[in-house]
């Protein structure tokens, strides 16, 4: 169902929510979080793991309460993105600052992606074969 604004409705539903939150949150280091088990020991890499939690969760609340802030979406009827809000917020200048940064992580996270997904079939043999070992007679 498409509103009149040109996007749609908001039914996404609490399953999709938590997916999309899983898979925003856990994507782009879901790959190496092995290593950095393997490199760091377990229970540091846990400790941050549980850190960030927590401020991810002080920051969607924030987010939260600053788009019931704006007028009119007390009760979140209205449609408020991280952009608009933003606008609405900060002054123009920090919210070039803002804009760039954001666009600036979209871009690291994309480039993040490919070295990652390039490295898969370096690293396993059952995909590939190794090549022959070439024996050499001095």
């Amino acid at each position: 169902m498409v509103k009149s604004d040109g996007f749609g409705s908001k039914t996404i539903g609490n399953i999709g929510s938590f997916a999309l939150l899983t898979n925003n949150i856990t994507g782009p280091g879901l790959v190496v979080l092995p290593v950095i088990y393997g490199q760091c020991g377990w229970l540091p890499t846990t400790l941050l793991i549980f850190m960030c939690m927590l401020i991810a969760g002080f920051t969607s609340m924030l987010a939260c309460e600053s788009m019931a802030m704006i007028p009119g979406n007390r009760f979140f009827q209205g449609r408020v993105e991280f952009g608009y809000l933003a606008k609405r917020i900060l002054s123009p200048g920090l919210y070039q600052v803002m804009f760039w940064i954001f666009i600036f992580n979209l871009l690291t996270t994309n480039i993040s992606a490919v070295i990652e997904s390039s490295q898969v079939p370096n690293t396993n043999p059952v995909w590939y074969p190794r090549p022959p070992k070439i024996r050499t007679i001095p």
